[in-house]
């Protein structure tokens, strides 16, 4: 807001203003109509509760203005507060009042009004009821301070024409005028432009049945004086705040005041104790109203702060899935990006490597290249594991294995980086480690070929040991250790050893590279598996890492698979399709195939795919993924309708990893998924079962 419109938002309007403007008429409406609801609510007050001193029971008119006044603009102000007080006198000559206690007391009002909607403003600017902390500043100013500044005058002027104790005129004043405005303020501050218009037909259908419950619960309770049904009260405001909101309590707190103090009149109903005094009686009904007005009002602004935290939630949770999807499809676009171009490099290095005419130097910068594409691979591979632990996808899928067969995988893995680098690698197995045991082998696999890896690679020379022991804290539990005489860590860098991205040498550990997400995606893996991983090193002399997991013991093992034969002869059946739009990808895969008997047709596109798959009979149908014009998804679902002849099997060969991908494609048709980069065995080894399976 610019400052002209804070200056013309504050200015009182100047007397000889355009009565025809559209603001003034719309505030000469407002001051009728408020001037108007403070005379009869005067009248009403007066002629209703009048009690012993001439000071009714309870004031409304205070709070009417205070709540008009804090709808509306500063500069309208004090004709708001000028024609209520008019409205005020007039209602005090109509109710009897000589002229000089009407505008003395009408002052009184006048301050008190002034003060609460000030204090209010000042300290609730953007003014809320369904705030908690807005209700305090309500209560402690227009219920407290305002009705003991205008009580405390009002006394003082009261004692002149009143034979009152000031202390009596004192407490009926502060009483009456603080359970008013606690009465009926809310109520209209409750009210905006959207209230009854936003009302729809069930939660005005919900107001009025409350309505009539509490109307009938205060007939019960006051039209008897014998039992103390007081209490019913409570709980059916209660049920009011939870079923209509805000503005339906408001509603039923201001009519339950009304009839309460209508009931409450003579000698009847629970309220009424023979041997007190009338302004005692009156008391004891204000504190019985202003009690039942608290309550009430603090469920509501607890409920709408509830609300609030609850569409906060919504809000946050719907931010965070989001966040959450986007950070998946950069992940799967990034991978994709990356892997398919390294389909690429691997495929053609693998096929070099083959052949047996090339020179040593050439054959060494060929392995080279292809361990620097297996590093880039497991850079992708970490941060595509670290987002699905991250994102709670990683389940575990358990079945019998043998620990020492897991043991030999990962030293055949090592064992070429390590003889280059002359290291020796050990592997001792307890003789009680069990044959076999029940668990997820591709974790434990997984975290302990990043344990050797790292070993490797932080060793320049001596030895890598490998044990693997029962543990002496729990049964069931296995402890994998691997021990280095590498660089070791120093006791600042083992605080951040744990720590996603990063690093725990500066100077040396970078040397090596790495993402400083292997240890993290280990520490996860082995807590998935119920599990802890620990360290023990020193800079300089090597480290010794070891996880426990819950591995329990398999008393029958189970028996061994035959592995088919790769027959030459198997290809030479029904042919090949492959639908790849990379030209180089399709030379790779088509070379590999054609190299081990295979015959094969291409296509660049799921369009082509199509034509092809419907003018030759297949076996095999190798689809890539994300192609222009019509992806493979597309084109499978297309060849599955068409297709009248043998049905072909279809693998969706493509750099798309993500398990929602891979469930994704096999939901669509596919019969299995091989993911980019590939090795040729892979490779071979999937086209040799499914073209079995196809013959």
């Amino acid at each position: 807001m610019s400052s002209h419109e804070l200056k013309s938002e504050n200015e009182p309007l100047p007397i000889g203003a355009s009565l025809l403007s559209h603001d003034n008429r719309s505030l000469i409406w407002l001051l009728a109509c408020t001037s108007a609801i403070v005379f009869a609510s005067s009248v009403f007050a007066t002629s209703l509760t009048r009690a012993a001193g001439g000071i009714p029971t309870v004031w409304f008119a205070d709070g009417i203005v205070i709540a008009c006044m804090m709808r509306s603009a500063l500069r309208s102000w004090p004709w708001i507060v000028a024609t209520t007080a008019v409205a005020g006198i007039a209602a005090a000559l109509v109710s009897g009042d000589r002229i000089e206690i009407a505008m003395a007391l009408s002052l009184c009002h006048s301050i008190e009004i002034v003060v609460v909607a000030g204090l209010l403003r000042r300290c609730c600017p953007d003014f809320s009821l369904e705030r908690p902390l807005d209700l305090a500043w309500f209560v402690g100013i227009a219920v407290v301070v305002g009705p003991l500044v205008s009580a405390s005058l009002a006394a003082g002027v009261m004692t002149l024409w009143s034979n009152q104790p000031v202390i009596d005129m004192f407490g009926s004043w502060l009483m009456a005028n603080a359970l008013g405005t606690l009465l009926i303020a809310p109520m209209l501050l409750s009210i905006d432009r959207t209230t009854l218009p936003g009302l729809s037909a069930a939660a005005g259908a919900r107001i009025v049945a409350m309505l009539l419950v509490n109307i009938v619960l205060v007939l019960a309770v006051f039209s008897q004086p014998r039992s103390p049904l007081l209490f019913l009260l409570f709980p059916a405001l209660i049920v009011t705040a939870f079923v209509t909101g805000m503005f339906g309590s408001v509603v039923s707190l201001l009519v339950i005041a009304i009839m309460t103090i209508g009931l409450s009149i003579g000698s009847a109903g629970p309220l009424y104790l023979p041997d007190w005094s009338t302004a005692e009686r009156t008391l004891l009904l204000q504190i019985y109203l202003a009690t039942m007005v608290l309550v009430a009002l603090a469920i509501n602004a607890v409920l709408a702060l509830r609300d609030r935290l609850q569409r906060d939630l919504a809000r946050s949770s719907l931010f965070a899935e989001t966040a959450s999807h986007a950070k998946t499809d950069f992940l799967a676009s990034m991978s994709h990006e990356i892997r398919t171009p390294l389909t690429g490099i691997t495929g053609f290095v693998e096929l070099l490597l083959g052949r047996g005419d090339l020179p040593d130097d050439v054959r060494r910068q060929l392995r080279r290249i292809s361990e620097a594409s297996e590093s880039l691979m497991t850079v992708v591979n970490d941060v595509l594991d670290f987002s699905k632990m991250e994102a709670g996808a990683v389940r575990l899928i358990e079945a019998p294995f043998s620990p020492r067969i897991v043991v030999a995988c990962c030293v055949s893995i090592v064992s070429p980086v390590a003889d280059r680098k002359g290291l020796e690698l050990r592997s001792e197995i307890a003789p009680d480690v069990p044959a076999f045991v029940m668990g997820d082998e591709a974790k434990v696999r997984q975290v302990l070929l990043n344990l050797v890896n790292n070993a490797v690679k932080f060793s320049e020379t001596g030895a890598i040991t490998i044990t693997i022991e029962l543990s002496d804290i729990a049964p069931d539990y296995l402890v994998f250790s691997v021990q280095d005489q590498g660089i070791g860590i120093s006791d600042e860098g083992k605080e951040r050893l744990f720590q996603r991205f990063s690093q725990v040498h500066h100077g040396e550990a970078r040397a090596f590279g790495g993402t400083g997400l292997g240890l993290v995606i280990c520490k996860r893996l082995v807590e998935l598996m119920n599990g802890s991983i620990t360290v023990s090193s020193q800079s300089g002399h090597g480290s010794v890492f070891s996880f426990t997991v819950n591995l329990r013991e398999v008393r029958d093992p189970p028996r061994p698979m035959p592995v088919p034969r790769l027959e030459i002869s198997a290809g030479r059946g029904r042919p090949i399709l492959l639908v790849e739009d990379t030209v180089i990808n399709q030379e790779i895969a088509s070379a590999i195939l054609s190299t081990n008997g295979y015959q094969v047709d291409l296509a660049s596109s799921g369009w082509e795919a199509i034509e092809k798959a419907q003018a030759r009979d297949y076996a095999l149908i190798l689809m890539d993924i994300q192609m222009p014009g019509l992806s493979g998804v597309d084109a499978a679902k297309a060849i599955r309708a068409r297709h009248g002849g043998p049905r072909s099997k279809m693998v969706a060969m493509t750099a798309n990893v993500l398990p929602s991908d891979v469930t994704r494609y096999l939901a669509s048709g596919f019969d299995a998924h091989l993911g980019k980069p590939f090795k040729q065995a892979d490779l071979l080894d999937l086209v040799h079962r499914l073209t079995r399976q196809a013959a």
